[in-house]
């Protein structure tokens, strides 16, 4: 997953702010693993 994470940020930053793709992507991973973890 983290390795997925990476390469978006890489392919997103040129066009978009890095850390606006960064922060969300990490969210959205940090989420899930709280939900397996809950669930």
């Amino acid at each position: 997953m983290h390795h997925i994470a990476q390469k978006i940020c890489f392919l997103r930053t040129p066009y978009f702010s890095p850390w606006g793709w960064c922060v969300i992507i990490v969210l959205v991973a940090i989420i899930s693993i709280i939900a397996d973890l809950l669930l």
